[in-house]
């Protein structure tokens, strides 16, 4: 977890995240670990999270949360099912927001996108020992997903 020189966003690195079928039990069969990125191989069930002490952020303030993914020319699995992107800070609603990612691959070309878009929450305050959890997911559809890669998870204050 890094944070910008101004301090003022928070960077979660493939590292920081939970990745089902990626741990090291796998053998790299579902997930390929690079320098600066985690790839997918192939899953049928995506699900990647991360759970973060609230006192990382500042209270009383508006933060945008998103993804940093890159798509490779051979992706597939993405047309039937949008994948979920969520956020939940201790005493508030989760938040969702639903991607079709198959549209950003048709845009995206070779670029990283920041997904998605205007997934906002305040942070009211901050208690010792509550977490922010957030994740993207994609459960429902049994067909099997590749060719997504993870840069990382941004979360900036909104301005």
């Amino acid at each position: 977890m890094q944070k910008n020189e101004k301090g003022n966003i928070l960077t979660v690195k493939p590292d920081g995240l939970t990745i089902i079928w990626g741990g090291p039990a796998s053998n790299g069969r579902y997930w390929h670990k690079a320098t600066d990125f985690v790839e997918l191989i192939a899953v049928t069930w995506l699900e990647v999270k991360c759970s973060l002490p609230l006192s990382f952020l500042s209270a009383n303030t508006q933060y945008e949360l998103s993804f940093s993914l890159k798509f490779k020319e051979e992706s597939q699995g993405w047309n039937t099912h949008p994948v979920i992107f969520c956020v939940r800070v201790p005493g508030q609603k989760t938040i969702y927001k639903r991607v079709d990612l198959s549209k950003e691959i048709a845009t995206s070309g070779n670029d990283w996108i920041d997904l998605p878009k205007g997934l906002v929450f305040k942070i009211e305050n901050t208690k010792e020992n509550e977490k922010l959890d957030f994740g993207m997911y994609e459960i429902e559809n049994d067909q099997w997903k590749k060719g997504l890669m993870i840069q990382s998870v941004k979360i900036k204050p909104v301005k």
